[in-house]
């Protein structure tokens, strides 16, 4: 089983070479430490979420609830943007995955849910999760249930205005959770021009 899976990866990430791991210009929160519940291999833990590097990923062991956390200075959160691939394999995944925020006493904000749908064309995948500039020092990622949790690279940002948004004010439609309004339409981000 895990020679199978990484023929799969392997096959599909070989050409992941575009990504734009940045967030328009929104300033990105250092992580200084993340941390998995699971690993399926040690070369799959959670700090290849981190190195902007297509090619690696972070994957869980098959288990109940698998999650992922970081932690980072006191900052005001903006976006937890998560990448992803080939979903048309493996959706599910990352699908209903929890992000919540918290704080250096515990206080908990619960930013959002991740929403995943299968598609056709292995497009890489990219979702916003807006915390809504709360204040925090950790953020976490649960996946609800018996699963794998899978993540190509997870980064987050300092609340700003970012491009999209201001797309949005001038006449922008809203998009789907792995899109963003740029250009006139609905994009994968790292096909907006000028990398936003």
């Amino acid at each position: 089983m895990k020679y199978f899976l990484l023929i799969i990866v392997g096959s599909v990430l070989a050409n992941k070479k575009d990504i734009d791991f940045s967030n328009g210009d929104c300033k990105e929160i250092k992580i200084e430490k993340a941390t998995m519940s699971s690993e399926w291999d040690e070369n799959m833990g959670a700090e290849m979420a981190l190195d902007e590097d297509p090619a690696t990923f972070c994957h869980s062991k098959l288990e109940k609830n698998p999650w992922f956390m970081a932690s980072f200075k006191k900052s005001e959160v903006g976006d937890v943007v998560i990448y992803n691939a080939y979903h048309s394999c493996c959706y599910e995944q990352l699908d209903r995955a929890t992000v919540t925020i918290s704080d250096s006493v515990g206080n908990k904000h619960k930013c959002g849910v991740v929403q995943t749908e299968p598609i056709d064309d292995n497009s890489d995948q990219i979702y916003f999760i807006d915390c809504k500039g709360h204040t925090a020092t950790s953020m976490k990622i649960e996946l609800p249930g018996e699963k794998y949790l899978h993540m190509l690279e997870v980064k987050v940002f300092k609340k700003c205005e970012k491009k999209e948004e201001k797309d949005k004010k001038q006449g922008g439609g809203k998009c789907g959770a792995a899109l963003t309004f740029c250009d006139g339409a609905c994009k994968h981000i790292h096909m907006c021009s000028g990398g936003h």
